[in-house]
């Protein structure tokens, strides 16, 4: 996927009447990885081009499609096909340990080593999930050091995956990075070490036991005490919530929620004839019943609520997919040779199953869906160049002036050191306002995307930087010349009455009752690719319906 995004659009440009159709596999991770894999951002650039556009995930929730049609650029009428996620052959088990009573390693081998003997027998394997790389390291040293993690070299991980693959060793343990693109047929349990940056990729690792279609064990063992909740005022792409939920549940099948989550609608065991059944559903098992046998008492407590740290909510390395140490930049020059100099692929990397056929890709005339497709795309993307513009002229005109004047009082106001922003704008028959200081810390709750937005004025920065705004170099220090500008006319629209209801009205996300923290979040979203943050487009409405400002 790095490799296919870092090619220049004239390549694109220029061979796609070849390609027949992309295919993007895991294609939730355009998601999951865009917070620290910031060439996914470019992956909507595909959508303005004549092919057809094929994306492949098994853990795509109902939530998040809008946000998945936003970011590849794929209009709302594109085609969805849903497949239930059962996995019906799948046991769920939650275990939850006391962290002081428990020594959570010595646990660790003492439910490896039942399992092996009352369910998995010498021939299944299994595999055992960690959060951090230290971690596998302590639990690992119990299991002949059989583990993988980027920090490995490629040859001692590549040794240690191939042994455990072909049944030299029982068991792996390894960080989240084995949760994608493992195929192996003989894998009858997977068990997680705390919850994996959310319910996605509890999901997916689990997925890793049963492909041969028979009774596979699922397990999740996680600390009394910890409640994972999101830290930042921004999309739950991981889904930590719903996991942290799915978790928590001491009553409802295990099935419900995951079921909620990624097919829209639940089920139970019960509803469905061929389950294995949960934890929940049938906890008296021969299995369940060794097991609690080597689990402390649990004090009669109830968990409290905490925020875990970064790197437990979600990855900020590659290592979750097993991507290593590398960066975008070093990413972007593997075998790009290959697409810069297409004739210079040699027989033996083709299919062993098209090999003596004469391969003759091409397509010239693309059906009109995918010409009605990329040309929507294309002019949704000259209509932001438009609209930036219109941003430009807006920004040039109201530069040097107080804004809050401007868009309150109707006033073209020198704003100097001294004029302070709706304090020094109020008038005597104003009367008593509160609002006049509140958006200093309502600018606190909001994140912009980095590098392309001003931190300081919420300006769009890049090819859409506005013309009187500076230049970014980087490493050197810049005095913003408008900063706030953003912030402040999205806090007049907010408090003032008649704006705030025409408002809702023009944007239909948008509530009269909505809470600040609700409104603080609205602000961050993007729609789409012809959409800035609707912080940004709030602003860019007011000055379109009050041209006599």
């Amino acid at each position: 996927m790095i490799n296919l995004i870092s090619i220049s659009s004239r390549f694109w440009r220029e061979h796609e009447h070849r390609i027949l159709r992309l295919v993007v596999d895991e294609a939730h991770q355009i998601l999951t990885c865009l917070n620290y894999r910031s060439l996914f951002s470019k992956v909507k650039t595909f959508a303005g081009f004549n092919i057809q556009k094929i994306y492949l995930s098994a853990s795509l929730p109902p939530r998040l499609l809008p946000r998945f049609l936003a970011e590849t650029g794929l209009p709302n009428s594109t085609v969805i096909i849903r497949g239930p996620t059962h996995q019906l052959n799948l046991r769920y088990h939650v275990i939850t340990l006391e962290p002081i009573n428990t020594n959570i390693y010595r646990f660790i081998i003492d439910i490896a080593h039942i399992i092996t003997t009352t369910f998995l027998g010498p021939a299944k394997r299994g595999i055992i999930f960690c959060t951090s790389k230290t971690m596998v390291e302590l639990v690992g040293a119990s299991f002949n050091n059989c583990i993988s993690h980027s920090d490995l070299t490629s040859d001692l991980r590549m040794h240690n995956e191939h042994s455990w693959f072909i049944g030299e060793k029982q068991w792996i343990v390894a960080t989240t990075g084995l949760i994608h693109g493992v195929d192996c047929q003989d894998v009858g349990c997977t068990i997680f070490i705390e919850l994996p940056y959310g319910a996605l990729n509890l999901y997916q690792g689990f997925g890793r036991a049963g492909r041969d279609s028979k009774p596979a064990l699922a397990f999740l063992i996680s600390s009394l005490n910890n409640h994972y909740t999101t830290t930042k005022q921004q999309e739950d792409d991981t889904c930590i919530e719903e996991g942290d939920a799915w978790r928590r549940n001491i009553v409802e099948c295990r099935r419900f929620g995951l079921s909620q989550l990624l097919d829209g609608k639940s089920v139970r065991c019960a509803d469905l004839s061929m389950a294995e059944k949960c934890d929940i559903c049938q906890p008296d098992t021969p299995l369940i019943q060794a097991i609690q046998s080597v689990i402390p008492d649990l004090p009669s407590h109830q968990p409290h609520c905490y925020s875990p740290p970064s790197s437990i909510l979600e990855p900020t390395t590659d290592d979750e997919y097993g991507m290593g140490d590398w960066d975008d930049d070093t990413l972007m020059q593997i075998d790009l040779d290959m697409y810069e100099h297409p004739t210079a692929i040699k027989t033996n990397q083709i299919s062993s199953s098209i090999i003596g056929q004469q391969l003759t890709i091409s397509n010239p005339h693309p059906s009109m869906s995918v010409q009605i497709d990329a040309a929507h795309y294309r002019q949704r993307c000259v209509d932001k160049i438009a609209k930036s513009e219109e941003i430009s002229h807006m920004v040039s005109l109201l530069s040097g002036t107080c804004v809050v004047c401007w868009a309150w009082k109707k006033k073209m106001v020198k704003k100097t050191m001294d004029h302070r922003p709706f304090i020094s704008c109020k008038e005597p028959q104003d009367g008593f306002l509160n609002h006049l200081i509140g958006w200093i810390a309502f600018k606190k709750m909001i994140k912009l995307k980095y590098g392309l937005y001003c931190w300081k004025c919420g300006l769009p920065q890049g090819k859409f930087l506005p013309y009187s705004h500076p230049s970014f170099k980087v490493q050197t220090p810049m005095r913003c010349p408008f900063e706030d500008f953003v912030i402040l006319i999205i806090w007049h629209i907010r408090h003032n009455l008649s704006t705030w209801k025409l408002a809702c009205q023009a944007f239909n996300t948008l509530t009269e009752q909505m809470s600040l923290i609700e409104f603080g979040n609205w602000v961050q979203i993007e729609t789409g690719v012809d959409a800035f943050y609707n912080g940004l487009e709030l602003v860019y409405w007011f000055w379109l319906t009050h041209p006599g400002i």
